[in-house]
């Protein structure tokens, strides 16, 4: 665990702002990425606490302002959340998002004296402001349609309420300004379109905000899979450079088949990114892209010293090596090589870059890289993504959505299961 306690770096990120802002969809954004970068960090949604607690069917008038028990009860759940957040962050947690309006002055200060008198964590508030109606209408027709308090709801009344629970918080809602000067903060305008940004310092706050100068709510599938089936593959070889087989080039051709069929993957709008190495390049050639882009940080985990090796000369000639990779396949690194973690550590870049694509992206890459990208976007643990499947001519399809991942697998060309070791 990093260093955390009384101003060691433990953190605190509140979300502030109008609902259908896109708020919980960064929460979870970066929650997700810091996890992803071996940072404990949950989310505590305020929202999920009244759903839990009170239940999901709340009308628009229970957000009232001027309705007494509604806003009794509202408190309520945010000092729940708060209670909890701050007993994760006593023990295990080390970043922790606290997700809601946060739309007065008095929450902001009240969260501040809960925050101090509880440890002293380091606080970072985070607004979301959009004032294009394009933006806003997208966000409550596709967001709230998925959302647990409209279930059983028509589309139209689900909309037609939605609107009015914003209007009722815009009645006293106050933006960050002049009187939270002394708050860390950042603005995000627009969904990125701008950003503004006060007393941010230290390397966890410009980490996020690094990650979310990159992020947008454009809707756009992200497709995953390894190069076709290579001479390596066959040999189970740990590392090297080798020519694909006959039946990875067939699955070459399905996947340039298969793009060129599905009327979201045109050669206009979707983006290539592959790996350096000759299997991926193979893989990629009869692919039609006005973008192709290739990547080092790609390439497969290095094996180091022991490339040269297959898995079984590997587990014959250096058993104690093969035993200590068995035992913790995440950490676990190569002489002269790399772990998982050391992967991940290099797709870091690729991870922004796929965050500010606003087109398709279809990634041809490695198991182990392939895994490591699946963890992100599906929100893994970490030493799970050792065990992810990721086999061989199979294309991952991955949308993302306000609330969830959506994942479709599509087998191109059967083929043998290889050593997953």
């Amino acid at each position: 665990m990093h260093e955390g306690r009384n101003q060691g770096g433990k953190l605190v990120v509140v979300m502030v702002g109008l609902p259908g802002r896109g708020k919980s969809y960064m929460a979870r954004k970066v929650a997700r990425y810091l996890n992803w970068i071996n940072y404990a960090t949950r989310v505590f949604n305020i929202g999920n606490y009244r759903r839990k607690l009170l239940g999901a069917d709340h009308h628009a008038d229970f957000f009232n302002p001027n309705n007494p028990l509604g806003q009794k009860q509202r408190m309520e759940m945010a000092e729940a959340a708060m209670d909890d957040m701050l007993k994760y962050l006593d023990s295990e947690g080390e970043v922790a998002i606290y997700d809601g309006t946060n739309s007065t002055l008095e929450r902001r200060l009240w969260i501040q004296e809960r925050i101090a008198a509880a440890d002293g964590y380091h606080l970072l508030f985070i607004e979301s402001i959009c004032d294009d109606e394009a933006i806003i209408e997208r966000n409550i027709i596709e967001t709230k349609l998925r959302s647990p308090d409209y279930r059983g709801v028509t589309p139209e009344e689900a909309v037609e309420d939605f609107r009015k629970r914003i209007d009722n918080y815009r009645k006293n809602y106050e933006a960050l300004g002049p009187a939270d000067e002394i708050f860390s903060y950042v603005k995000v305008i627009d969904a990125g379109t701008k950003l503004i940004m006060n007393r941010i310092h230290g390397y966890l706050p410009m980490k996020i905000l690094s990650f979310i100068s990159n992020l947008h709510i454009v809707p756009r599938p992200i497709y995953l899979t390894s190069h076709g089936e290579s001479m390596n593959d066959l040999s189970c070889r740990l590392g090297g450079e080798s020519e694909l087989t006959p039946r990875g080039v067939d699955f070459s051709n399905a996947l340039a088949k298969f793009l060129e069929k599905n009327p979201e993957t045109s050669p206009s709008t979707i983006s290539l990114w592959y790996s350096t190495a000759s299997s991926a390049r193979q893989t990629v050639r009869p692919i039609q892209s006005h973008t192709r882009v290739q990547w080092r940080a790609l390439r497969q985990l290095e094996a180091g010293a022991y490339s040269h090796l297959t898995l079984q000369e590997f587990k014959a000639l250096h058993t104690k090596e093969y035993a200590m990779r068995s035992a913790n396949r995440l950490w676990y690194r190569y002489p002269l090589g790399e772990s998982y973690v050391d992967v991940i550590t290099r797709l870091e870049p690729v991870i922004f870059e796929l965050e500010r694509s606003r087109n398709p992206v279809v990634i041809v890459a490695h198991p182990e890289v392939i895994r490591c990208l699946y963890g992100y976007f599906l929100d893994l643990p970490l030493l799970e993504i050792p065990r992810v499947k990721a086999p061989l001519h199979e294309l991952i399809e991955l949308h993302m959505t306000a609330y969830e991942c959506v994942e479709t697998r599509h087998c191109l060309v059967p083929i043998k299961n290889h050593s997953s070791e």
